[in-house]
This record gives C-alpha cells, sequence and structure tokens, in this order.
C-alpha cells in the first residue's frame, strides 16, 4: 500500500513538473506570449547551446546562428568587391557565420539587417557575436523604430582608430563613452554586444560588450518626424577602409523583448 502512494506521489510531481510554466527572470511576460513547461527546456537547450553565452534577459523573439541561411536579413553590400556571404570557416555558436566584406570604394559598406513588425513600443534589445577578421573604419549596432508618424533611432559605433566606443545622440551626432577597445586576434575569438532601448520612452537603457555594462541614464534616443509604415529594424552595419575589402564575421543574431 505503502508503495502505491510513492508511486502517485511521484506520478503527481512528474504532472506538476510537466504543466507549470518555468518563469524567467524578468517576469511579467509580454501578452499573449507562449510558456514552455520545464521539460521543453532540455531540447531547447540541445537545440540553442548553453544559455551563458548570451544574456538571458528578455524575452526571445529570435534567436540566429543561421543554420538556415540569410534569406530572412537585409543585405548591404556597397563598393567594390563588397559582399555578405554565409561562410563555415570560423563560426560561433553554430556552424555557420555571416561574412560582412566591405567595399573598397564607394561607400564601403557591408550590412545585415532584420526588418519585422513592432510588437508594442516597449523596451528590446538586439545582441550579436562578432569576429574582427581585420580592422576596418568603424562598426554599428542599430535599432530602429516608426510608428507611421515619427521615426526612434539607436546607434552604438566602434571606431578602429583608437579604439573609440560612441552612442548616435538626439541631437545627431555621437558621443564618446568609455568601453575597452577590442582586439583583432589571430585566432578566432568571438566577442558579443547587446544593445537595450526603450521605445516607449525613446531612452537608450543598457549596453553589454563582452564582460562589461555600460549604463544609461536619461539619455534620448535620435527621434525625427517620418511617414514609413510602422515597423522595426535591428542591424550589425560595417564600414572598411578606402582602398581596402575588410571584413568582420557575424556568429549570432539575437533579438528580445520586454527587457527588464
Amino acid at each position: 500500500m505503502k508503495s502505491k502512494w510513492v508511486c502517485a506521489i511521484i506520478v503527481l510531481l512528474f504532472g506538476l513538473a510537466v504543466t507549470m510554466p518555468d518563469l524567467p527572470d524578468d517576469y511579467p511576460f509580454l501578452p499573449n506570449s507562449v510558456r514552455f513547461p520545464l521539460v521543453d527546456l532540455g531540447e531547447l537547450a540541445a537545440r540553442l547551446g548553453s544559455p551563458v553565452v548570451y544574456d538571458r534577459r528578455g524575452e526571445v523573439l529570435l534567436v540566429d546562428d543561421f543554420h538556415y541561411g540569410i534569406g530572412g536579413y537585409d543585405q548591404q553590400a556597397l563598393g567594390t568587391g563588397a559582399a555578405v556571404d554565409l561562410v563555415n570557416d570560423i563560426t560561433d555558436a553554430g556552424p555557420f557565420a555571416v561574412k560582412l566584406t566591405a567595399g573598397s570604394d564607394g561607400s564601403r559598406r557591408a550590412e545585415l539587417n532584420h526588418y519585422q513588425t513592432p510588437l508594442a513600443a516597449a523596451r528590446y534589445g538586439f545582441e550579436v557575436s562578432f569576429y574582427l577578421d581585420s580592422d576596418g573604419e568603424e562598426f554599428e549596432l542599430v535599432a530602429f523604430f516608426w510608428d507611421g508618424s515619427v521615426q526612434q533611432q539607436a546607434r552604438i559605433r566602434y571606431l578602429f582608430t583608437g579604439g573609440q566606443w560612441s552612442y548616435y545622440k538626439q541631437g545627431g551626432g555621437y558621443t564618446n563613452i568609455s568601453l575597452p577597445s577590442l582586439f583583432i586576434g589571430s585566432t578566432p575569438r568571438f566577442h558579443w554586444a547587446k544593445l537595450v532601448v526603450d521605445f516607449s520612452e525613446g531612452k537608450y537603457v543598457r549596453f553589454l560588450l563582452d564582460d562589461g555594462v555600460y549604463g544609461f541614464i536619461n539619455v534620448d534616443l535620435r527621434t525625427q518626424a517620418s511617414a514609413l509604415d510602422p515597423g522595426m529594424a535591428f542591424g550589425f552595419q560595417f564600414k572598411g577602409d578606402a582602398g581596402e575589402n575588410d571584413t568582420i564575421r557575424v556568429g549570432r543574431f539575437i533579438i528580445t523583448a520586454n527587457e527588464p
């Protein structure tokens, strides 16, 4: 009889484990978002890799290590020799990376941008991992939000000359911030960076780089009039030096919502 009660309790506990949602640290959830029970997380880890290699805050809208190619991205390759290529020689977490080759003349740019319909004007995060094959002029993490009448714009820029980081400010132009310079390694080591913005308040929130965090206090996003249809865009944009075809690789691309 005792063994029957033990079995019943085990079955009950297993049922609770299956049906009860796993609540992340940044509760509450987005309206109508899907919850997953604990038993789903093992498969999630197997598919996406360890969660400790990226910032766990926010609800994930997109996690991509380019298993399925780059057809879902807007790709810009500007200038002679510019290209956006899916490669498998130097990668981060998955079997592929995106190699951005800047043009040697003209705009000298290569970009990977993701556009989507906005869920709401809220806090969003944009995270990438990247490997510096060579130096160049600059790269930026960018985030845009359009509501049909106004465009909000966030940019975090890195200048290779001097190793200077800066953010794009409300009045136009850039303001320098104190963050470490990046290494251009002889071995394939990927940096990671995450930009968090609040489109409901029109503010920068924070910027994460490797093991460091830079917080913003009441720093406004760049806001301009715009009649573009409502939407959002997140992108990694690279500009090379004149006369060169500099390269950089993106290893993963993550968009989150409901950031704390």
